[in-house]
């Protein structure tokens, strides 16, 4: 009797699972589509649930790419940096499933990774590139406001054992300088990209632990790019040493639990959040601590997974993401340029969101600039055109801008005057003038700043508070 041809798993596969792990990550911690009944949302965690379970279909692969995409754009500008990143990863791979799938003369599933993973790559190193350039900046060296501090006050309070003084401060921001830097120059080369890979799990390991699971979650599922054919073996090899202690009919079985387990938890996980018993007791652990204790685990796994695909496979695993002559990426090549103008957005006088500046401390508005060298050029106004909001009966604006002493722009000004549903007025300096704004429900109010913006760039700009003093406090 002849035995069953064992299928291998291919690198797509792989990076599939991984992919649907960081998706369910986001999921999670931006949890608001319970609430709000979002069926995008709906449909992306039980996409990304079945794809996570069934890694080797290139359609629920496909069905989890153009749900988030949907359900990320429909968000915009109002995500975060890593959000619109994936968003834009997603874009590359599933045109490179239907690119890949087209044409059918070839290894399909190998074109999906060798067209995408170069293109991954690389923009991953562009954005981790002007992430610390963003913080070469006063504000950033300055430990009364850095945000290194505030992260670091945030590890201690769950580690208390740590020291926290001006020492470990300072050496924490001299830390993450050194860090930050050394990831993308060692990715940058081939030789030292595995070097990249495990210093940055121990960094983003770190992230996950006071709280910023979800920019780590996409980290290292784009890190397995650099190691895809060291990890495809060491996986490989696991499943055929468990298969040979305990049976292939023994290792389905446990795939079929773990999928089982895996879906209950989701569903205690979703149905607490939805009955508003998120922060309830399920014996010595309250429900919200779960996914916190799920990502300790995952990433733990994942970073041995990683060291044992670098010391097993060092030689394929530095030599990075190698292309096939037949299967290049082309024109999604057209991501990276898309990548540096998004991170060069702040210093070129656009959007202060969503552009790589992330808890930098950087100042680029109101005719302030904090950076050490680059210089704030100024192709458009929209930093500089402030709006000091004086007296409101708005909470919005109140809460924001008002209480905090924060400027608005007066882009983020004119959104929520055009956007508002409710009687309100509001006071404020303009352009060195007086000014105020009175809305009434259903009666158009005929002031510039309350009309309707350009759909375009509604969806692509948004813009940070601006402190009415020079300095540059911690923000997103």
């Amino acid at each position: 009797m002849k035995e069953p041809i064992k299928r291998s798993i291919d690198p797509l596969t792989v990076f599939t699972f991984l992919w649907a792990c960081q998706a369910l990550v986001h999921q999670e911690f931006y949890n608001g589509w319970i609430g709000e009944g979002n069926p995008w949302g709906w449909g992306l965690t039980g996409v990304a649930l079945a794809t996570l379970f069934f890694p080797r279909s290139i359609v629920l692969f496909s069905m989890m790419l153009l749900t988030s995409i949907i359900y990320n754009v429909l968000q915009w500008p109002f995500v975060v940096n890593h959000i619109l990143v994936e968003t834009l990863f997603n874009a590359v791979l599933l045109t490179a499933v239907g690119w890949s799938m087209l044409q059918r003369n070839g290894d399909g599933r190998a074109a999906i990774i060798d067209r995408s993973a170069p293109v991954l790559c690389v923009s991953m190193i562009v954005m981790y590139y002007f992430a610390i350039l963003a913080k070469l900046n006063a504000g950033f060296f300055d430990a009364n406001q850095s945000c290194v501090v505030v992260m670091f006050d945030d590890l201690v309070r769950r580690f208390p054992l740590i020291p926290n003084n001006a020492l470990t401060h300072n050496l924490a921001i001299g830390g993450t300088i050194i860090v930050e830097l050394a990831i993308p120059v060692l990715l940058t080369f081939k030789r030292t990209q595995w070097i990249a890979v495990l210093l940055g799990l121990g960094f983003h390991v770190m992230l996950g632990l006071i709280g910023h699971r979800t920019f780590s979650g996409l980290a290292f599922a784009v890190y397995a790019l650099f190691l895809l054919p060291g990890i495809t073996g060491v996986v490989n090899d696991l499943r055929n040493w468990l298969e040979s202690k305990v049976g292939a009919r023994t290792l389905g079985f446990a795939r079929i639990a773990l999928r089982v387990v895996a879906a209950m938890v989701a569903l205690l996980i979703v149905g607490a959040e939805w009955a508003g018993r998120y922060r309830d007791a399920l014996g010595p652990v309250k429900i919200y601590q779960i996914p916190w204790l799920i990502w300790i685990l995952w990433s733990l796994a994942v970073a041995l997974l990683y060291c044992f695909s670098v010391k097993r496979y060092s030689s394929v695993a530095t030599s990075g993401p190698d292309l096939p002559s037949h299967y290049r990426p082309g024109f999604l090549w057209l991501l990276v340029p898309l990548v540096f103008l998004n991170g060069s957005s702040q210093y070129l006088g656009f959007k202060t969101e969503t552009c790589f500046t992330m808890y930098s401390n950087l100042r680029t508005e109101g005719g302030v600039n904090n950076h050490f060298f680059m210089p704030a050029l100024r192709l458009a106004n929209y930093q500089d055109d402030l709006v000091q909001i004086t007296e409101t009966d708005y909470s919005l604006l109140q809460k924001n801008y008002l209480d905090k002493e924060m400027y608005i722009t007066a882009f983020e000004f004119q959104r929520i005057l055009s956007n508002a549903t409710e009687d309100l007025n509001v006071r404020f300096v303009f352009r060195e003038e007086q000014q105020e704004i009175n809305i009434k429900a259903g009666v158009p109010n005929e002031h510039p700043l309350c009309a309707y913006q350009n759909p375009f760039l509604a969806k692509i700009l948004t813009f940070r508070p601006v402190p009415q003093s020079n300095g540059s406090p911690c923000q997103h």
